[in-house]
């Protein structure tokens, strides 16, 4: 039995067989060939190929008809180009290399000159290659290539670190949770395992080291624990305890029809951040009020190209629809930092959560911006949809943002294309300018939501995907509730509504803190809402704000939290 501590990222618990997701291949075989043996790495080459092929072929016939069809296709007349195989049989002959070192330089010669070229659709397409040299080395190799999209049987994931890209394509029906050596409790990979209520933990070193294919594993997503081979004695233990939080998850199922009003008659809103369509379901299950954060960047990142307008109003409209009139508010296209698209430009940044990103990159690029706000725009016919700008650090920035809005109504007015003429348009408060601005944005802003995972590492200048600085991290720093009771209180004042749809606001005990501050609206994970809502009803107001209070005169967040346990008792 081995066992690790990491950061429990998302709660519940499963029990199952591990899947390592490694990214790293190893290097090419280092040796050389003689000149007799060509062939027989030729025969190599071509094997490995076929095997590839056959692994397409079956992802092309389960994705019919989706996006997914498109990549593999392309990937597949990648793999059957002449020109590859061309230069790998080039390399080998020429210059005595084994095939796994031929493939390596015949991929790395046509990767320059996809770069070299003007041709961006060209550029785009040294991702794909990439991708196809990929598989095909892990078949010489003789590694097996694994697809999160398509899993064979139930599994708990383990890799160093999963990107946004592969949760978005993750096979929910298959992974039973994850666990990674990387990550903090606020990054998009934890985040989404929240939005779609599956047991993680993150920051678990050596985990890779110490598993094996197969192993079992306990996952226990409430302490942050990750158990190897356990013993019968600790699989019973963790079995009884499975079941308990599996009945506490029933009671508090029984809360779903009921309003998140406290005790003393204060009537609060509490919706739910979610990520895509997939995750409506669970939000209507849940018992949410409504949609406080539709992230739209990973519908760009299943797709092998920008969606165009009409299959982003497809999917827009479809959330509004099913969410039958309750508020869908969609943040619009948050790009960079730790969430990178591959056919979009890459620019090496030192401080990429600090630099070319979300508007400064729609601002920057009008015609993505414009397909989305206008697909937005007619969505709105279709439900409550209401549009959010991210990161805004300036009045110019929302300006420009309102600006183009207004253009893309004009532009549909025109063309006699129905679209909601008073659609709501606000702006997320998640760096400190727009904290200290919020009188002058408003004009520009119909509603404010803060953005407490940004805002604390712009406040705290806390990396928050370091592993080295995430004892830093922490929303419940004095700071930053001193910069969000600036914002409810300048809200107030200029009668603009407030919602808090950081992860903070799915901690039971921070959300009653918000609430006690003036927070009217509190938009968590999907799979916390209920657990909010329970807390939201058993404590009264006039608690809450006394709480506030109290945590507003502290000096640490170490004495925030610990005044947090005393004054507020979980259920």
């Amino acid at each position: 039995m081995w066992e690790t501590n990491g950061v429990p990222a998302s709660p519940g618990i499963v029990i199952g067989k591990v899947l390592k997701l490694q990214r790293e291949l190893p290097a090419p075989d280092a040796a050389r060939i003689r000149p007799e043996q060509a062939g027989a790495e030729e025969q190599k080459y071509h094997k490995a190929i076929r095997r590839v092929r056959g692994n397409l072929e079956k992802l092309i016939a389960r994705g019919a008809g989706t996006v997914e069809e498109d990549i593999f296709q392309t990937h597949l007349s990648i793999l059957e180009d002449p020109y590859l195989e061309k230069l790998v049989f080039e390399a080998i002959r020429r210059s005595n290399r084994n095939v796994q070192q031929a493939l390596t330089h015949a991929v790395e010669q046509i990767s320059e000159r996809f770069h070299a070229m003007e041709d961006e659709y060209l550029k785009e397409r040294v991702a794909d290659l990439r991708d196809v040299y990929e598989q095909v080395f892990c078949a010489l190799q003789g590694i097996a290539v694994v697809r999160l999209s398509r899993l064979e049987s139930e599994v708990v994931v383990l890799a160093k670190n999963l990107a946004p890209s592969d949760t978005a394509v993750m096979d929910l029906d298959k992974v039973l949770g994850f666990a990674t050596e990387l990550g903090g409790k606020t990054s998009h990979t934890a985040i989404m395992a929240r939005n779609v209520d599956i047991p993680a933990v993150v920051g678990c070193r050596g985990l890779l080291d110490n598993a094996g294919n197969g192993d079992t594993v306990i996952l226990d997503g409430q302490n942050g624990r990750v158990i190897l081979n356990p013993t019968e004695a600790v699989l019973e233990e963790y079995r009884r305890q499975r079941r308990r939080l599996r009945r506490k998850k029933e009671k508090l199922h029984e809360l779903r029809g009921l309003p998140p009003v406290t005790p003393d008659g204060k009537q609060l809103e509490l919706w739910a951040n979610v990520d895509s369509a997939r995750d409506i379901p669970a939000v209507l299950k849940s018992g949410a009020g409504g949609i406080g954060l539709l992230r739209t960047e990973f519908l760009y990142m299943v797709k092998k190209c920008a969606p165009t307008e009409e299959e982003q109003f497809a999917v827009y409209s479809h959330i509004a629809r099913q969410m039958e009139g309750k508020p869908v508010v969609v943040r619009t296209l948050d790009i960079g930092g730790d969430k990178e698209i591959r056919y979009f430009p890459r620019y090496r940044q030192d401080n990429p959560s600090l630099g070319y990103r979300s508007v400064r990159f729609t601002l920057d690029n009008p015609p993505i911006f414009k397909s989305q706000l206008r697909a937005l725009l007619r969505a709105g016919t279709q439900g409550e949809v209401r549009v959010m700008f991210p990161m805004i650090a300036s009045v110019e920035e929302l300006r420009a943002c309102r600006g183009l809005l207004e253009e893309c109504k004009g532009e549909l007015e025109r063309e006699g294309v129905p679209y909601s003429r008073h659609i709501s348009a606000g702006a997320m408060v998640e760096t400190p300018s727009a904290v200290w601005l919020l009188d002058r944005l408003a004009p520009y802003a119909d509603f404010f939501s803060i953005g407490t995972n940004d805002l604390t590492q712009f406040m705290l200048a806390v990396d928050r995907g370091n592993e080295r600085v995430q004892y830093l991290y922490n929303s419940l720093h004095p700071a930053m509730l001193a910069g969000i009771r600036q914002v409810i209180q300048s809200a107030a004042r200029l009668g603009k509504p407030v919602c808090v749809c950081g992860e903070i606001a799915g901690e039971p005990r921070a959300a009653v803190l918000l609430a006690g501050m003036g927070v009217n609206t509190l938009s968590a994970s999907t799979s916390l809402v209920p657990a909010v809502k329970q807390i939201l009803r058993e404590t009264p107001y006039l608690h809450a704000q006394a709480v506030a209070r109290g945590a507003l005169a502290l000096a640490t967040a170490a004495e925030v939290e610990a005044y947090l346990e005393a004054a507020v008792p979980l259920p």
